[in-house]
């Protein structure tokens, strides 16, 4: 093998090591976050963190034209690589050990450290190898793709703290052959010395679990149920049992309590674990909580609960005389801490008439074809500690489609039962099912005798509080409720001293009985309050989306993150060569992302999993447009675009197709395997994938025709910086549109390109 081949293998192969680590330490980075801030600072941070991979290409980009710094690009290559490994480290630790830190921007600029070294390194590998673009970019997402499917297995087996010894052990790998591609030989013994140390650590659980014990940022953090629950027994909270993995951090929390306990999951979502030794009449006092209202009247023979979590909606339901219980639960963890504490619980989910479902509820409504008395959906996505944090995530659980499924599966006089957290759940979902029942031709006058609402404060408090409504629960019947059942709601709620919020024929909310009786439109129904109450779909499934315009800090992100990078384009504007770099390869980045998004969001549905379905699109995307890369430079490729770039017409091609494709295949393989819908996926993708992967490495080959100035570093460096510009902007056009709308504008960039690539004229 000649010296040239030989160098080509090796920085190929160091780049897929950098990049899977990298990727890696993305996810890694989320995870962390997702246990100490609310989710929309998660976004944040996390988005402003890989803004340093931008920032890392600018850097190379100034630095290069103004002094000598990166003259030695193989040497500046190697060291920054090493540096990569230890700056994981560190950031973690440094984030992992202080106390909580009330500044997303102090966790922004801290956590972005890695990027910008990571920048740093591709810029000056694709800039000394800027001839082998396309292999290099096939390196590149290849590692990412690795990396995507790498994580679940990595975090599922070793945990938090060792999967970031692993991701350091990639970097060296990589460290450690691009010593060797330099003849370094002397100091590439120190990287492999600290590769196996590393390695080490990672398999000993003992030392893992000394390591991540004190996660002192999560502890101390006010955004998390642990501050809640401390608040309100006097800080007298112990955390029993931790699990983590690729899907949360699960907790189980003691607070004082003989009869009960709580899981945490990711340090928002609570659910009671409650002391149960098979005997009913020894928790018969779970009959003056209001959830138990719901199970005191009609039948419940046969119940479906979805989102039991620590198990106390079985217990409900057992006192409500169920005798067939379908439990679902989507978090794996969840159920494993429950079944670690069988002999507090009494094994609740081992019970004879409890069949357990580890799945996302929405999975299982959709595929099962069993008939219930009652379907309860009790706080499902609960965050005690502040809901408008879930604000930026899908939730498929609240849409119009999910209500219709759940109508669907209930007996001919069945009941639907929602326990919210605060009234604009209440009424979001109120203005949902009401939308359904008019759509199916019910009379607008009938429409308030199909629910009841009752707010867990007494009268007494809630009018001492405004009129306050907190963690009310709404019964969905379609035929109207009796005469009997009234009577009993009314019964019960006098017993629990409850509020009554609505009830058929007695006390009813005022602004629906306008709409009953006609005064108003469902329009003006909805627009009437003050926060945004239009229901949901499964086209823009952010029901935790309460502002009526864009959320203030999307905007915020948006508006500075452009703003950067405008920032650098004006400056390079002067010069024609690089201004074509910054037009083509920024256009680019906002087209990807724009077309990667909503893809993840859309498969989130079908695959019923959101870690699943960012690890299948993520996996299938880049895998295939690494293929798409290495072939970019082909000849039939270059034949198809030796008079214009039919590659961006290709993609807007299959962008429709897929999309149009995507509800027909969802629909039809619903059943099918996981490990099925992995290859469904991944066949459909594919093509689209293929081709998205052509035009960055042809633009990269390109530069050196048009300016002989600095422009690899500068197309990488806006290439990142518009990418999180795409990812916000998908996620505000998702939220507020709809996904289709976001695609439609990410097809539209690629149309842009065909009419007039910056990069030939």
């Amino acid at each position: 093998m000649n010296n040239s081949k030989q160098k080509t293998i090796l920085i190929l192969v160091g780049l897929f090591f950098v990049t899977s680590s990298l990727f890696i330490f993305e996810v890694l980075n989320t995870r962390l976050f997702s246990t100490i801030l609310a989710y929309h600072f998660v976004f944040l941070v996390t988005s402003l963190a890989i803004l340093g991979s931008g920032i890392g290409s600018i850097l190379v980009f100034l630095l290069s034209r103004k002094s000598k710094f990166f003259d030695n690009r193989l040497k500046s290559i190697f060291n920054f690589s090493f540096i990569l490994a230890f700056s994981y480290l560190i950031v973690m630790m440094i984030i992992y050990k202080l106390p909580y830190i009330d500044s997303f921007i102090f966790y922004a600029v801290i956590s972005s450290i890695p990027f910008v070294f990571g920048g740093i390194i591709l810029s000056l590998i694709f800039k000394e190898f800027q001839q082998i673009g396309h292999k290099l970019y096939f390196a590149d997402l290849l590692g990412s793709s690795i990396g995507s499917i790498a994580i679940i297995y990595f975090m599922d087996n070793f945990s938090f703290i060792g999967t970031l010894f692993i991701v350091t052990s990639l970097t060296l790998v990589g460290t450690i052959i691009f010593a060797y591609m330099i003849k370094l030989k002397k100091i590439i013994v120190i990287p492999v010395i600290l590769l196996v140390l590393l390695v080490l650590g990672a398999f000993n659980n003992n030392f893992i679990n000394s390591v991540q014990k004190n996660f002192s940022a999560y502890i101390s953090s006010p955004n998390t149920a642990i501050k809640y629950w401390k608040d309100r027994v006097d800080g007298k909270v112990e955390i029993e049992y931790t699990k983590w993995d690729s899907i949360s951090r699960t907790d189980v929390v003691d607070y004082g309590s003989e009869n009960r306990k709580t899981i945490i999951t990711d340090g928002g979502a609570s659910a009671p674990m409650v002391k149960y030794d098979g005997d009913l009449d020894e928790v018969s006092y779970l009959k003056d909580k209001i959830e138990y209202i719901p199970f005191s009247f009609g039948s419940n023979k046969s119940s479906l609960l979805i989102g039991t979590g620590g198990g106390e909606d079985i217990l409900l339901s057992l006192l409500g005389d169920a005798v067939d219980i379908d439990a679902v639960e989507i978090n794996p963890s969840t159920i494993e801490a429950v079944n670690d504490y069988k002999d507090f619980n009494g094994d609740i989910y081992g019970l004879k008439n409890v069949n357990l479902y580890i799945e996302d509820g929405r999975k299982y409504i959709s595929n099962t074809d069993k008939k219930y008395d009652h379907i309860y959906l009790g706080k499902v996505f609960s965050n005690v500690v502040d809901n408008s944090s879930a604000m930026l995530s899908e939730n498929y659980i609240y849409t119009k489609e999910a209500y219709k499924e759940y109508l669907k599966k209930l007996d001919d006089d069945g009941k639907l039962t929602f326990v919210f957290n605060d009234v604009r759940e209440l009424i979001k979902s109120l203005n949902t099912m009401i939308e359904i029942f008019i759509e199916d031709g019910m009379n607008k006058e009938d429409v308030i005798k199909h629910f009841v609402a009752i707010n867990s404060y007494s009268e007494e408090l809630s009018k001492a509080r405004g009129g306050s409504i907190y963690m009310p629960i709404v019964i969905y019947k379609s035929t109207s409720f009796t005469d009997e059942e009234i009577n009993k709601v009314k019964e019960f709620a006098k017993v629990q001293n409850r509020d009554i919020i609505h009830l058929p024929g007695e006390e009813e909310l005022p602004i629906y009985k306008q709409f009953a009786n006609g005064s108003i439109s469902y329009n003006e129904l909805v627009n009437r309050f003050q926060f945004n109450a239009e229901p949901t779909t499964d086209n823009n499934p952010f029901f935790y989306d309460y502002d009526k315009g864009i959320p203030d800090k999307l905007l915020y992100l948006l508006i500075g993150v452009l703003s950067a990078g405008l920032i650098v384009f004006f400056s390079v504007f002067q010069n024609k060569g690089l201004r074509k770099v910054s037009l083509y390869f920024g256009t680019i980045g906002l087209g990807f992302m724009l077309v990667e998004m909503p893809l993840i969001q859309k498969a989130i549905l079908f695959i019923g999993s959101t870690t699943r379905a960012f690890t299948f699109i993520l996996f299938s995307l880049l895998l295939s447009s690494g293929i798409g890369s290495f072939i970019s430079s082909s000849k039939i490729i270059n034949r198809i675009n030796k008079k214009r770039d039919y590659i961006f017409l290709i993609i807007v091609g299959l962008n429709i197709i897929v999309n149009l494709a995507l509800p027909f295949v969802f629909d039809t393989f619903s059943d099918a395997s996981m490990i099925s819908k992995f290859f469904i996926v991944s066949l459909v993708i594919f093509p689209l994938g293929l081709f998205l992967g052509m035009p960055f490495p042809r633009g990269i080959e390109s530069i050196r025709k048009i300016t002989t100035e600095n422009g690899v570093p500068l197309a990488q460096g806006i290439n990142s910086i518009m990418s999180v510009v795409s990812s916000t902007l998908a996620l505000i056009i998702s939220m507020k549109l709809g996904f289709n709308q976001a695609l439609i504008l990410g097809t539209c960039f690629y149309i842009v390109l065909f009419i007039k690539n910056p990069l030939r004229s």
